[in-house]
């Protein structure tokens, strides 16, 4: 989810395309993109039409799991798939909307794979699915793009970042930089790591990282609960680039029966609130939410 206007917000799904054995891919035609509004008492969601390039492969996208603003790029998005999945998808698409008597509609610019493909058949392992993604832009005009992968099962969720180029062309090129690992192995809050990725801008230089953490033991009924916190931050350094400064983690909201995997700006019309959050409840259905403040952070 990514704040567009003061109470609007796009949002994406993981809606997934089936793969039935020895037979074609099917296509889920359910929309992925929608976009929510905060109303003066209610909250609603419309689907986005959104066109896609006839050049662009194995269309649509699946289970898209993460979107960021691109900065200083009015209504442009990055968007990514969770990974590959036998070969196909891993992809990560570069997105454009307008809006025209109060409707939205979408564009898919581009897409490309940040990730390399490790063989034709290849499936990325779980715990190494992207999550969260973020953008910042350097004193140059540098694009980096931050991923966050989910960990669980074992292994930690990573921060992944590295540069973008050729935005404006019809295949960019993601250039890995550094992998950093979100939590050390004394910390743990949930069954996985991330669920989403947010950067809280401090000052120039430095973004405190916000993500999530979940819990899922029932799967599609739960029980669920989440954990909002900081594991550090970000700064830019001029001689050494983007660095990750792991801290002690902070926890800054806990959501028990909510299974959060959205975290964005807050809505204008709730005042007061500094965040805002979606949940995907599985077989319970999800809900938007706004957070206030926990004045405990505050004093760290």
């Amino acid at each position: 989810m990514v704040k567009i206007e003061d109470n609007t917000f796009l949002t994406v799904m993981d809606r997934k395309n089936t793969h039935p054995k020895n037979r074609p891919v099917l296509a889920n035609t359910k929309n992925r993109f929608s976009i929510l509004r905060v109303e003066k008492k209610w909250v609603s969601l419309d689907d986005l039409y959104m066109e896609y390039p006839l050049t662009m492969s194995d269309m649509p996208p699946s289970d898209l799991e993460a979107i960021c603003a691109l900065p200083h790029r009015k209504d442009e998005f990055l968007v990514a798939e969770s990974g590959f999945f036998e070969g196909k998808y891993g992809r990560m698409f570069h997105v454009r909307l307008k809006k025209k008597n109060d409707k939205w509609k979408g564009e898919m610019l581009s897409g490309f794979r940040p990730l390399p493909q490790e063989h034709s058949s290849y499936s990325t392992p779980k715990s190494e699915h992207i999550e969260g993604i973020a953008c910042i832009e350097t004193p140059d005009d540098q694009i980096i793009v931050i991923m966050a992968t989910r960990g669980g099962n074992g292994k930690r969720g990573m921060l992944v970042w590295g540069i973008l180029e050729g935005l404006d062309t019809k295949l960019p090129i993601f250039t890995k930089l550094k992998v950093e690992r979100i939590l050390d192995n004394t910390h743990s809050f949930g069954g996985r790591d991330a669920s989403d990725l947010y950067l809280e801008k401090l000052c120039k230089k430095k973004w405190r990282i916000w993500t999530i953490s979940v819990d899922d033991p029932g799967k599609d009924f739960g029980p669920f609960r989440s954990v909002i916190y900081s594991p550090g931050s970000f700064t830019w350094e001029n001689n050494g680039g983007l660095h990750f400064n792991p801290t002690e983690p902070i926890v800054g909201w806990t959501r028990d029966g909510l299974k959060v995997e959205a975290l964005a700006e807050p809505a204008e019309r709730v005042k007061g609130s500094v965040f805002s959050i979606g949940t995907e409840d599985e077989a319970l259905g999800g809900i938007w939410q706004p957070l206030f403040p926990n004045f405990s952070i505050e004093q760290r």
